[in-house]
């Protein structure tokens, strides 16, 4: 896999706290962060999962160009345990 293959997803809480969950393109659990006003996380890869845990504001950022959901997302199945 190319630099060029990877993507890179930032999420920086403006107010407020998020749970992030990191999973493998899989679904296999990675693991999970607490990510608070002021904090921001980076994804290179896999699949996320996010949670408020407070009424938040996040802004989220990626790499583009974006071609709609249809095109650059999938949605997988995780299993809570």
């Amino acid at each position: 896999r190319g630099l060029g293959d990877v993507y890179k997803r930032q999420v920086y809480v403006l107010q407020g706290k998020i749970k992030c969950n990191l999973y493998e393109e899989n679904a296999t659990y990675i693991d999970s962060a607490i990510v608070e006003s002021g904090m921001m996380i980076v994804q290179y890869q896999g699949v996320h999962e996010y949670e408020m845990i407070e009424d938040s504001k996040v802004l989220e950022v990626k790499n583009g160009p974006y071609h709609g959901p249809d095109k650059d997302r999938t949605r997988v199945n995780v299993r809570k345990n």
